[in-house]
């Protein structure tokens, strides 16, 4: 509308000035059309009226010209005003037919749209009032409705690009989702034809405030990109131009969404399916492949992940279960691995009917499959523990008989920690005092005197614990024996020669030197 307005000001400028100019041309006459609109002794000739009122009186000649409303006052005298107006009268009407008929077309289309809006206004307002719904929901479906009005989305240029070219589809597209689209890590470096194809395949929805976009535990079916207003979820702000939902690309099917998102204002977003999205994403094997790969990778983590909740599903349902034995004493049992096969199947079945803790273990359509598999796991685990079980009460009948066991194990423990710590300190901890000694033995003549009296203690402590142990039969009692014969050898060698060179011995192993060795 401004250009025409300027352009009917600049035409009729122009023909002000031929109109002024033919006058002039033609001479200080007696006839002219400034002589006859000023027709009085005061403006004698054409150059006495001043210039401003010459050319306000021509530029409204050349309005009422353009116009076509007529003349009355300022006429044309001579024979070359007569040709200047009659082309300045078909130049203006044509200049004025066309800028009418743009206004026209532009003001029908502006109507077109608003009177859309105002019978839809009406339509609405007609059912609040006969729904008899609440102020403030009126109020919301009024702003909703204004919303969409103010702001056009995606479907009214969806039908304009269907009628261009591929080549400027694929060039627009680019220009206008490009950025959105490589944003995602798993479409970037990707041809302008599948970008092309996905913008095609997108719909664009309005949303209030505080409205969800994606609910808590849905399937991941659709991914969303912010065109406008901002979205909040997944602890963060999504603002315009940032993508929401792209786990669909590589999440499996069936695994539901551990998270929400809600609008903050009023918002647009563009939706895509996921059908869609792989529907084009076929026609190309490289972004296939990726996407195959980040699914197979996302799939092992989801099973993983059930397969851990559903293991502590196990242990909660099964920290809570008793049990009371009905051929038994009517003592009461908690869950544990030791319970009867009458306990345990009543466990496993207390375990499977017992309500999951969390809403998303209930709505994951993989968790009874992988809560079957920890039951099976525990059920194998539980025969281990059966086998080992009666193959200690086959060795030892009855209460009585389990307790001596148990306490002939402890003490056996407790003597072979003791042979070991005997050693370690004989060995080790007084090795500084021992080397003392046999130096001084050295200096009355005999070498091994002082190594004989060691090995000698050494003996005697080994007898003691020996004989501890003799009556248990036990792998430390034969070990003790062996201990004391290889030591009784070596004090024999000892004694055979007393003037022998020097023995030394070592915190590892022992070792003789010289000829008595």
């Amino acid at each position: 509308l401004v250009n025409f307005f300027f352009i009917v000001i600049f035409s009729a400028h122009l023909m002000a000035c031929a109109f002024r100019l033919v006058a002039g041309i033609e001479g200080s006459g007696d006839k002219n059309w400034i002589l006859n609109y000023f027709g009085d002794e005061k403006y004698a000739t054409y150059d006495d009226p001043p210039w401003a009122t010459l050319y306000l009186t021509a530029y409204y000649w050349a309005i009422m010209t353009m116009t076509t409303i007529g003349y009355g006052d300022v006429l044309p005298v001579t024979a070359a005003e007569l040709v200047c107006t009659t082309v300045c009268m078909m130049i203006g009407t044509s200049i004025y037919a066309y800028i009418f008929g743009n206004i026209c077309s532009i003001l029908d289309g502006m109507t077109m749209r608003s009177q859309t809006f105002h019978n839809t206004m009406d339509q609405l307002n007609t059912f609040m009032e006969d729904r008899f719904l609440p102020e403030v929901l009126r109020v919301r479906l009024r702003e909703y409705y204004r919303y969409k009005f103010e702001y056009q989305g995606l479907e009214d240029w969806r039908s304009l690009m269907s009628g261009m070219s591929p080549v400027l589809q694929g060039e627009v597209a680019v220009k206008i989702n490009g950025s959105w689209l490589r944003s995602i890590a798993l479409l970037r470096d990707c041809d302008d034809k599948m970008y092309t194809q996905i913008s095609l395949a997108m719909t664009s929805v309005a949303y209030c405030p505080l409205e969800m976009v994606v609910h808590l535990h849905e399937l991941p079916t659709a991914m969303h990109i912010v065109e406008r207003g901002i979205v909040g979820g997944l602890h963060r702000i999504y603002p315009s131009g940032t993508c929401l939902g792209e786990d669909c690309l590589w999440q499996p099917i069936e695994s539901p969404r551990s998270y929400s998102a809600a609008t903050l204002s009023y918002a647009t977003l563009l939706s895509l399916q996921r059908a869609d999205i792989m529907d084009v994403v076929a026609f190309f094997p490289h972004v296939r492949a990726r996407l195959d790969r980040a699914g197979a990778r996302a799939r092992a983590q989801q099973k993983v992940i059930v397969y851990a909740r559903a293991v502590i599903h196990f242990k909660h349902a099964l920290r809570l279960f008793t049990w009371t034995d009905p051929n038994g004493t009517g003592e009461v049992s908690k869950g544990s691995m030791m319970l009867s096969k009458v306990g345990m199947e009543a466990a496993m079945e207390f375990v499977c009917r017992f309500p999951p803790c969390k809403d998303l273990y209930r709505v994951d359509p993989l968790f009874p499959n992988a809560l079957d598999g920890v039951v099976q796991a525990c059920w194998g685990r539980w025969q281990t523990y059966q086998n080992a079980a009666s193959k200690i009460q086959s060795a030892f009948r009855g209460r009585n008989q389990r307790k001596s066991f148990l306490e002939i194990y402890r003490i056996k423990k407790g003597a072979a920690s003791m042979l070991q710590r005997g050693i370690r300190t004989m060995l080790f901890r007084k090795r500084l005092r021992a080397s003392f000694k046999m130096r001084e033995s050295l200096r009355a003549g005999d070498p091994n005197a002082d190594l004989r009296l060691r090995l000698g203690h050494i003996e005697d402590k080994l007898a003691t614990l020996g004989g501890s142990l003799r009556d248990m039969e036990c792998r430390g009692w034969q070990e003790s024996q062996f201990l004391i014969g290889m030591l009784a050898e070596v004090h024999t060698a000892v004694r055979r020669d007393s003037q022998a060179s020097r023995m030394v011995l070592n915190h590892r192993t022992l070792a003789v030197s010289g000829a008595g060795a």
